[in-house]
């Protein structure tokens, strides 16, 4: 097994929660600029990250690295429901801070996004298969904030923009219990690769 990130310390992390597992190799590389062996793959799985990779590239350099009949796997983790208590906080907070307020970022993983679309207009891959786990998140002031800092969106605001959004975020969770669960789909889209090389 392989696997790749841009980023060292998310690789540090790989590294550490699968220090077991002595059959997985890792590289500090883009998906772009990575050179693997063509054809040398049976399963190609990327997790929350398709949508950042070279969109003229993407399916074209995947098809290339798997073997016949080879499989790729694109999955992503869409929050899908805050409690009702902390919506409404939630939603004027982003609107005073941010000027916005809807659909996260991770929507792209929902049916109704571009994932099985881009599929088909590659030519390179069969008919999409689509699977939908639910599950929930359980949070508290800290770990949320921690998690919201994580998300693409909100790292690119200001510093100061970004800490009093998260300020007035931890506090309207305390002033709600102080701990909650958020509502995720985790949405997986695989298929089998027809390109013949």
């Amino acid at each position: 097994m392989f696997a790749i990130d841009p980023g060292a310390e998310m690789l540090r992390a790989a590294c550490a929660s699968l220090v077991e597992f002595a059959n997985i190799e890792f590289a500090q590389a883009t998906f772009e600029t990575w050179s693997g062996k063509p054809a040398s793959f049976r399963l190609i799985i990327a997790a929350q990250s398709w949508h950042w990779i070279e969109p003229q590239l993407r399916y074209v350099k995947a098809a290339e690295l798997l073997s016949p009949s080879g499989s790729l796997a694109v999955f992503g983790h869409v929050p899908v429901g805050l409690p009702a208590a902390l919506r409404e906080p939630f939603r004027q907070a982003f609107l005073r801070h941010v000027g916005a307020w809807g659909r996260p970022p991770e929507a792209w993983y929902l049916p109704d996004g571009p994932f099985e679309k881009w599929f088909d207009e590659s030519g390179l891959f069969g008919p999409v298969e689509h699977r939908s786990y639910p599950w929930q998140w359980r949070h508290n002031a800290s770990s949320y904030v921690d998690f919201l800092r994580t998300r693409s969106d909100l790292r690119m605001l200001g510093a100061a923009t970004r800490e009093a959004l998260l300020e007035e975020i931890a506090v309207a969770i305390g002033d709600h219990g102080g701990t909650f669960e958020v509502d995720y789909q985790t949405h997986l889209y695989i298929a089998r690769c027809v390109h013949r090389h």
